[in-house]
């Protein structure tokens, strides 16, 4: 239990901006917050983000269809790299094609959600 593990830390211990950031990373976790999750992540201190890596695609993933679910009836490829923290509009596009997702054009500026949420919640092949 995190706040049992959190009363155990000294004061030292808390202060400290790795152990903090740790914290409010869980914290955010613990109550689905996938918004503070990215927003952490682009704000971890030291090598901190190398180790949120090891989770990012599992929260993106999460992340992704939560918006998908809710954006409808499109959301912009623009948001959805600003929101789940990718660095660049290639590092977005990959992630994406991995889905198979629908998008509204050609251009695939913008995802169309209606098609995409049944390809989400598709399982596995």
């Amino acid at each position: 239990d995190l706040s049992s593990l959190v009363s155990c830390l000294s004061e030292e211990d808390k202060k400290d901006e790795c152990i903090s950031h740790a914290v409010s990373v869980v914290k955010a976790w613990l109550v689905g917050s996938y918004h503070k999750i990215f927003k952490l992540y682009q704000t971890a201190p030291r090598m901190s983000s190398y180790l949120m890596d090891l989770f990012m695609l599992r929260e993106r993933t999460c992340a992704l269809k939560i918006i998908v679910k809710a954006y409808r009836p499109s959301v912009p490829i623009d948001f959805i790299r600003d929101e789940l923290a990718f660095e660049a509009d290639s590092e977005t596009q990959d992630f994406l094609t991995r889905f198979g997702l629908a998008f509204t054009d050609d251009t695939r500026s913008k995802i169309d959600c209606k098609a995409s949420t049944a390809i989400l919640s598709a399982p596995p092949s």
